[in-house]
């Protein structure tokens, strides 16, 4: 993902969400950015963790904050 990770943060991914908190619009940034997130989970949470409400809301906010370094929103995701 370093086509993610190696963005400076003036190259933000753009991202449109529907009202249900879901990504839409251009297929390739959906992608990207599910791939994004999913290595930060793989990278962040342990396995010990089954369930996500079972994480800790600190290290949901601390990904969500780097999410939000390289994302730009267009319309707000619903919080975690």
């Amino acid at each position: 993902m370093l086509k993610v990770h190696g963005r400076s943060s003036n190259e933000k991914l753009v991202v449109t969400f529907n009202k249900c908190g879901q990504p839409i619009g251009d297929k390739k940034i959906r992608y990207e950015l599910s791939n994004f997130m999913g290595t930060l989970v793989k990278d962040h949470v342990s396995l010990t963790h089954v369930n996500w409400h079972l994480v800790p809301q600190e290290l949901k906010n601390k990904m969500l904050q780097y999410i939000l370094y390289f994302s730009s929103f267009i319309s707000h995701p619903r919080t975690f």
